[in-house]
């Protein structure tokens, strides 16, 4: 489980919050989504796309 955890970022407390709510039938369902897609970048991306 530690493994899994570290290998997607993610802390070992948090994926076991995460499966025992999946048991209890509380994660997921109708609700808004509260996790959304994120895109990071690193470094600077010029807003001139024309080229040189």
């Amino acid at each position: 489980m530690s493994a899994t955890a570290r290998r997607n970022g993610l802390s070992t407390s948090q994926l076991f919050t995460w499966r025992r709510l999946a048991r209890e039938g509380r994660l997921g369902g109708d609700a808004a989504p509260l996790l959304v897609p994120v895109c990071a970048f690193r470094g600077i991306v010029s807003a001139d796309f024309r080229g040189s």
